[in-house]
């Protein structure tokens, strides 16, 4: 079994929370995004990042590496 204990760790705070600001990559934050479609994330770094792991082996691209992150303007969805 996999454990995804980061977001164990925050899972309590992420759900009382109104909106989160994540240090992660900009896939990062549509991943966990994904997981709380509830709450509002927002980015806090300028990403270079390209790919998120869907499953072994397979790689999707959520991020287009354009150095000027806008994600939390458009519902953590790379335009």
């Amino acid at each position: 079994m996999r454990r995804t204990s980061f977001i164990e760790d925050i899972l309590e705070q992420v759900q009382k929370a109104d909106a989160v600001l994540s240090l992660a990559c900009g896939a990062g934050v549509q991943a966990i995004a994904e997981r709380f479609p509830e709450v509002q994330f927002n980015p806090g770094l300028d990403t270079k990042f390209i790919g998120i792991l869907q499953e072994q082996g397979i790689w999707a691209e959520k991020c287009s590496a354009c150095g000027k992150c806008v994600i939390g303007s458009y519902g953590t969805v790379c335009r």
